[in-house]
């Protein structure tokens, strides 16, 4: 059995013996907020202290920003809310950085705040877009990874008459692998309502041999660029942006009108400063319990973590019951429930893929990955999620700062 987390041991914090155990949660994103409300609506204040420490103090429904990008009359609120209005009433919410994990001391630093004493610690700091490491990037490249850049993609799609676009991926790992083909091919669709698709040449850039870097989806894209008349060019992975040209490793020049790129990902500043994960920032994790390895009361989840999903949002949010599992047991001094403690991998990817359908993709550790559609039922899926996503939150209340 497991000794109490709420009665602090020795040496962690002297002045305290038999407080509520303080869980600190690194990332508003789908992982970091859904465990953070799952813990608040499972432990008393009593039992727990959940502070939830989130960077920008705005939560993104990444899936809502292409809609933009594409010219979809769609409000603000949709895609983004103040993290404090969909977390839990229990939740404290910081806005700071968290910027080093001392796991010896159990503290986590912030930039502006006081260091949080911490008995149990979750990082859930997503993937970092990091258009600095292509060259040129930032000038030669339009992307949908944030609203601002969305909206900017947005103004320059409703001026085109047509020539060349490019689009592609700047770099492995990605989050959502599926987004360069989805804004392909709904933009061919956008083009072809317009009356401009046969002005319009389309070509996708992917820096493997593979469309896409999940092999059973593999036919499937290339099925459906082909059949869009969407040209494929494989092997390429990009070395710097040109105004007008993308060069690729082996100095292959594409040409271009415009150039829509999936921006390039790394792991987390603070966990690299920390010495947490590995040189690019990703957390080692025991898949099936997400504890990081060598840790007992850290946790990684989502895209923050070396695992080798699809990454989906819905990945995120099906690991935060078995932290809140694990979590719950640990501060109640008993083991966690076999089944409800044990992250299976699964998961689900809805891939748009215009004309109102959708392919929808389950995976998991232990299954093979399983694709239905395109159909419509699949695009009036992608439909209902949008809508039913800020249902799952609840409001929390807002904090300045750590204070104890």
């Amino acid at each position: 059995m497991h000794a109490p987390l709420g009665k602090r041991p020795p040496g962690l914090d002297p002045r305290v013996v038999d407080v509520p155990a303080v869980v600190a949660i690194v990332g508003g994103g789908p992982a970091g907020l859904r465990t953070a409300n799952l813990l608040a609506r499972r432990l008393r204040p009593a039992e727990a202290r959940i502070v939830l420490v989130d960077a920008a103090g705005r939560h993104v429904h990444r899936p809502g920003l292409l809609p933009v990008a594409l010219g979809a009359a769609v409000e603000e609120r949709s895609i983004v809310r103040e993290t404090v209005d969909v977390a839990h009433g229990d939740v404290e919410v910081l806005i700071d950085l968290a910027i080093r994990v001392d796991p010896v001391a159990g503290r986590l630093h912030l930039r502006h705040g006081a260091p949080i004493p911490y008995d149990i610690l979750v990082i859930a700091t997503g993937a970092k877009v990091d258009r600095e490491s292509i060259p040129g990037f930032e000038q030669g490249a339009e992307d949908f990874y944030s609203l601002p850049t969305a909206r900017r993609l947005r103004a320059r799609l409703e001026a085109w008459t047509g020539g060349r676009l490019v689009v592609g991926l700047a770099g492995t790992p990605t989050s959502a692998p599926t987004a360069p083909f989805e804004f392909a091919l709904l933009a061919e669709e956008a083009f072809r309502r317009r009356g401009i698709r046969s002005g319009t040449d389309i070509v996708v850039l992917t820096p493997t041999a593979r469309a896409t870097s999940v092999d059973d989806l593999d036919p499937l894209v290339r099925d459906l660029l082909a059949s869009r008349h969407i040209d494929l060019v494989t092997n390429a992975e990009v070395d710097e942006m040109r105004p007008g040209t993308v060069v690729t490793t082996t100095g292959m020049e594409i040409t271009h009108d415009l150039a829509v790129f999936v921006p390039p990902h790394t792991g987390a500043t603070v966990v690299r400063d920390s010495g947490l994960g590995d040189i690019d920032g990703w957390l080692p994790i025991e898949r099936r319990t997400l504890r990081l390895k060598g840790f007992e009361a850290i946790y990684g989840q989502g895209d923050a973590t070396d695992v080798g999903l699809l990454g989906a949002g819905s990945t995120a949010h099906l690991s935060s019951p078995a932290v809140a599992e694990r979590i719950v047991s640990s501060i109640r001094g008993h083991e966690p429930h076999p089944d409800r403690g044990t992250f299976d991998g699964d998961g689900v990817l809805v891939f748009v893929t215009g004309r109102n359908r959708a392919a929808v993709v389950r995976y998991g550790y232990d299954r093979p990955v399983e694709i239905t559609g395109p159909s419509v039922v699949g695009g009036l899926r992608a439909s209902l999620r949008r809508r039913a996503y800020w249902r799952m939150m609840r409001r929390g209340r807002l904090g300045a700062t750590w204070t104890n």
